[in-house]
This record gives structure tokens, sequence and C-alpha cells, in this order.
């Protein structure tokens, strides 16, 4: 149904083939929790890159079926797996959507940890991946500067004569980017107080939404709460483990786990 978009499993075998010289990949998945998922097509209207294609490899179903044929070596490890693998956005609205309870979430992660580890991207891939994303999104100090360009296209008007793809992107970039900060220490401005809170300020979120941060400080006062913001803390992993690199994500974790004790 659906347009025809809603395929059966079998469509799935005349996508990903048994490939005899696709050797079975390095256990990288939990098989148990893969199998978890009844393909029953629930998460489809949760999907936004299904939404958006209506192709079944970019679906959740379709890539928990996809990350099993490449942990088989049913499916190689090429262009085709990984690109339908780093479409998906990771939002996890699936689960939510999802009546077994798919932890795809994981699946995700473990299967982009792998494919970092075995697959050898393009030069412009590494660039934006290691550099572009890596070495700035992370870094507040690095993210500000890297912002300029765009607070200058704004200022002088410059939209008009970019080039689409970068008229996109700047349309992402919020208007208003002054990072506004938060104290290490805020008190709750209540007679009532009722306990005590860390916050983590993230470093995308403390550059182009401080405004944000600093709304849900005041919220967390006005309902009685102290807000402690440890200044040692870093980014909370989150833009590592989404691209493949769990090593960094878990010492990240570790770092920020160091500043809050």
């Amino acid at each position: 149904t659906g347009e025809g978009r809603l395929r059966s499993p079998a469509h799935f075998s005349r996508l990903a083939p048994v490939n005899t010289a696709a050797a079975p990949s390095q256990p990288f998945l939990d098989y148990e929790k893969s199998l978890a998922c009844i393909h029953c097509g629930l998460c489809l209207s949760a999907c936004p890159t299904y939404l958006e294609t209506g192709n079944e490899n970019d679906s959740p179903r379709g890539r928990v079926y996809l990350m099993r044929a490449v942990q088989d070596g049913r499916l190689p490890l090429g262009d085709t797996a990984v690109r339908h693998i780093d479409l998906c956005l990771g939002c996890r609205a699936c689960e939510a959507a999802c009546p077994s309870g798919v932890h795809y979430g994981q699946l995700l992660e473990d299967t982009r940890d792998h494919l970092e580890q075995h697959y050898r991207r393009s030069p412009f891939q590494m660039f934006l991946r290691r550099i572009a994303i890596e070495k700035v999104f992370p870094f507040p100090a690095r993210l500000k500067l890297a912002l300029l360009p765009a607070k200058l296209a704004r200022r002088f008007g410059l939209e008009r004569v970019l080039p689409k793809f970068a008229r996109d992107a700047l349309s992402l970039v919020p208007a208003d980017t002054n990072a506004a900060t938060v104290p290490d220490m805020s008190p709750a401005v209540v007679a009532t107080r009722r306990g005590r809170v860390g916050f983590i300020q993230g470093c995308v979120m403390s550059v182009m939404f401080g405004r944000t941060n600093q709304a849900t400080v005041k919220l967390l006062n006005r309902a009685g709460y102290d807000v402690l913001t440890p200044a040692g803390q870093i980014c909370c992993g989150a833009l590592y483990a989404h691209s493949g690199k769990l090593g960094d994500a878990r010492e990240s974790a570790r770092r920020n786990i160091a500043a809050f004790e």
C-alpha cells in the first residue's frame, strides 16, 4: 500500500542478494536486538528520510535488514549500503512508533562504528566529517569563527549571489547566533527550594541557541532548583557517536562525568 512503496521482506532479498564474493563481516551487530524488528511498517510514517525518498532502503526496517545483510556477508560493505546508512538522521523517531521496542539507535551507532573502521570514504567525505564537523562543531570557540562568514553574508545581503547549496546551508543558521552565557551557579529564586541540578549547555547549543539555554536555566530557577553549569564540560559526544566514532563519544562522556562529579 502507500503508492506501492511498502515492500515485502522478499523484496529485500532481491535488493541484497547473496554475494559469494563477500565474506561474512566481523560481528558488530547485536543480532538478537536486530531480530526484534518484525518489518510491520509502523515506523515508516515516523521516518523523515523515508517520507522524503520513498525508498524502502531509507526506512528504519530497511536499514535494519541492510545491517544484517552486511554482517552476514550477503551484501558487500560498499557505496550502496553505506549511503543508505549515512542518510539516516539518527533522530530515533522510529523507536517511539515501534511496537516491538527495537533499539534502533544502538543498532545504528554500532553499524556506523563498524563502517568507519572498515569502509574507505572519499577525500571530500573525510574532510567534511573529520575536519568541518569533528574539529569545528564540538568546540564553541571554533564554531563562532566558522559562523563569521554567515554573519557577514547576511549583514551585507550576499545571499542573493551565493549558489543554491550555500543559500540552503545559510538558511539553517539562526538569525541570532550571539552566544548567551550561563553562570556556573544560578540559585533558585523562590522560597521553596526543591533541589539542585546540573546543566549541560552543549557545544553547538551554547553558540547557536544560547538564549534558549538562558531561558531554560531561568525556568529551573523559578521552579525551585539551583542550577550548576560546570565550566569544565565539553561536547556531550553525540556528534562523534552519530558519525560512527564511539571511542571519541565515550571519552567525551568520561570527561563530562568527571566535570560534573
